[in-house]
């Protein structure tokens, strides 16, 4: 059975575009959270709340937790052969093309 090019690949390429678009549209929170609770921007005991108890533990992890989805995505695509089999093509688009 002829070889044809791995659908797959072009998935994960959009799928890898999503991911990094969103990494460019949300706002990294490093700078705004610095600024709060000890910063120049809202000072005081409430500020100093909102940053340790809300800011500072949604920051780290929601940056990490894109760059870990970028890296796992662009491991997945690494992974993939180049071509597969007709069958395994069908199979694929059947099980992915309908999402």
């Amino acid at each position: 059975m002829a070889e044809v090019p791995n659908p797959r690949i072009p998935w994960l390429q959009a799928l890898l575009g999503r991911v990094q678009t969103a990494q460019g549209q949300i706002p990294n929170l490093d700078t705004p959270t610095a600024s709060i609770g000890s910063g120049t921007a809202w000072t005081g005991k409430r500020a100093l709340a909102v940053h340790d108890e809300t800011l500072a533990p949604l920051a780290k992890p929601f940056k990490a937790a894109l760059t870990g989805m970028e890296s796992d995505v662009k491991t997945a695509i690494s992974r993939e052969p180049e071509t597969v089999s007709e069958e395994e093509a069908k199979k694929a688009q059947a099980e992915y093309g309908s999402r």
